[in-house]
């Protein structure tokens, strides 16, 4: 994510929403909540990248929003940026279940 800011942000933070299609939250992803800044002095432009892996998800339709401000405010928000959908894969899971499959390890004893 590349940004440009007329004002110098100081601690640039990014967030990415992720909803169903229902419009329910499933997933926040921020920079705002880790202790790290990622800037050390004020700037007017920068790049942010953001690698969060795989996420679950089953079948169905999906909107991604972004977030971009500073450690207390956003001051740019794209509501639903990006709406994709999510194809029946490997996993079979009814869209009427959960929206997320979460890979896990079972024992049994």
């Amino acid at each position: 994510l590349e940004f440009e800011s007329d004002y110098p942000v100081r601690d640039p933070r990014v967030g990415f929403l992720l909803h169903n299609e229902l419009g329910v939250s499933l997933l926040t992803i921020s920079n705002r909540f880790q202790p790290e800044a990622p800037y050390a002095t004020p700037v007017h432009r920068g790049t942010v990248f953001c690698e969060f892996g795989p996420i679950p998800l089953v079948a169905g339709r999906y909107s991604l929003s972004l977030y971009l401000g500073d450690f207390n405010d956003d001051t740019h928000i794209v509501e639903q940026g990006i709406i994709f959908e999510v194809v029946e894969g490997a996993v079979r899971v009814p869209p009427e279940d959960a929206s997320l499959w979460w890979p896990t390890k079972f024992r049994f004893f």
